[in-house]
């Protein structure tokens, strides 16, 4: 299930069930949110203001900077917020493509998360090998 349907009266309980079952499934637990909800919710966030709003916005990089706490450099956070609004058909083409090109190169590594690799990782770290 993906997404929580209107229930007929009576059936609320049944929507709790399915929650709880995709949070179990999920690993999302005590009212937090693990590292691949956030990869996703940073990764929809900037694909929808890069490819379905009509400009750049600050306030999305502020979120996602908030929900990841990556730090992207001060020179970079005083260019994105020149650039606060300005429409990407206004933006000269190679600086667009500039501009992108950092903004996914500040949340590379919130972005390219592998949970899989993580795992792995921590078990090398515990066992040795």
């Amino acid at each position: 299930m993906f997404g929580i349907e209107i229930r007929k009266k009576g059936q609320l309980s049944n929507i709790y069930r399915d929650v709880d079952e995709i949070l179990k499934k999920n690993n999302i637990q005590n009212k937090s949110i693990n590292r691949l909800v956030i990869k996703n919710g940073v990764a929809h966030a900037l694909q929808h203001m890069i490819c379905v709003q009509n400009y750049f916005s600050v306030c999305t990089i502020n979120e996602c900077v908030k929900l990841s706490q990556v730090s992207p450099s001060y020179e970079r956070l005083a260019l994105y917020q020149t650039q606060h609004c300005v429409h990407w058909n206004e933006m000269l083409p190679e600086f667009k493509e500039q501009l992108i090109a950092m903004v996914l190169d500040d949340f590379r590594e919130v972005i390219t998360y592998d949970e899989k690799q993580e795992i792995l990782e921590k078990e090398i770290l515990i066992n040795g090998h």
